[in-house]
């Protein structure tokens, strides 16, 4: 056993890490690409609460898209390095519940 994943409601081991991988890297991937599609639309609205050409209502609406672009931007990375954290510890054969050994070397090196 490596570990107890919420997110799969199972645990995460030798016969099911590569679906888990499978699962954070696609994750992954789409929160960038809400942010990669999304990134002229946010620059738009920026310009156009800085110049002033929205109503009150609107500016609220709109500021309310920027703080989800914003947390969708937060998550994207902080997943990315969860995958990044993860393919490490496949390369050098080790497990999540082999990094609190304090013993061993090549994995107190990543982190």
């Amino acid at each position: 056993m490596d570990h107890h994943c919420p997110w799969v409601n199972n645990c995460i081991g030798f016969y099911n890490r590569k679906f888990f991988l499978q699962l954070v890297f696609y994750v992954s991937l789409t929160t960038w690409f809400i942010n990669f599609s999304m990134g002229m639309e946010i620059f738009e609205i920026i310009k156009k609460i800085y110049y002033t050409t929205l109503q009150r209502n609107e500016i609220f609406k709109k500021s309310f898209i920027i703080g989800v672009y914003g947390v969708n931007f937060t998550l994207a990375v902080l997943i990315t390095m969860f995958f990044k954290f993860h393919v490490d510890l496949l390369i050098i054969k080790s497990t999540t519940i082999e990094i609190l050994d304090k013993n061993h070397k090549e994995i107190n090196k990543i982190v």
